[in-house]
């Protein structure tokens, strides 16, 4: 069979002597139409080896039509899938603003138990020297 047939029909497309151009990335397609691994494991995908290193974990190509009627299927419409990644960008967000603020409380607590084992330190050492002072007066006295 023919490499170029045998790609195709790993897509499981009927095409007509049209060209595909299955370029779309795993992940950009994670990204782009918000669908997960167990949604894109459904399609037919073309495996090739990594340009940028031959260890690498081969790319994966889907075809951009496939995935673009799955999202569809998945959302129920383009306006769906916007609100749904509007959603997640939001969801994203809102923990980056509660990451931050705990940060913040963290820090300031750390802060205020730091001044207050400064203040401690401060304290011991004044009575070790206002208690040393008196030492020193008291034992004038007794000569």
């Amino acid at each position: 069979m023919d490499a170029a047939v045998s790609e195709l029909l790993s897509f499981a497309v009927l095409f007509a002597g049209r060209a595909f151009n299955y370029s779309l990335l795993q992940s950009t397609a994670k990204q782009s139409y918000s669908v997960s691994d167990g949604d894109l494991a459904k399609l037919g995908s073309l495996r090739k080896s990594n340009p940028h290193k031959a260890d690498w974990t081969p790319m994966q190509l889907f075809l951009e039509s496939q995935v673009a009627r799955l999202a569809h299927d998945k959302f129920g419409g383009a306006e769906q899938l916007q609100e749904h990644q509007r959603a997640r960008a939001d969801a994203k967000l809102q923990s980056k603003l509660r990451r931050r603020e705990e940060e913040k409380a963290k820090e300031k607590k750390e802060a205020a138990r730091l001044a207050r084992i400064r203040q401690r330190i401060e304290g011991e050492r004044a009575a070790a020297q206002g208690g040393g002072a008196a030492a020193e007066a008291s034992e004038e006295e007794e000569i």
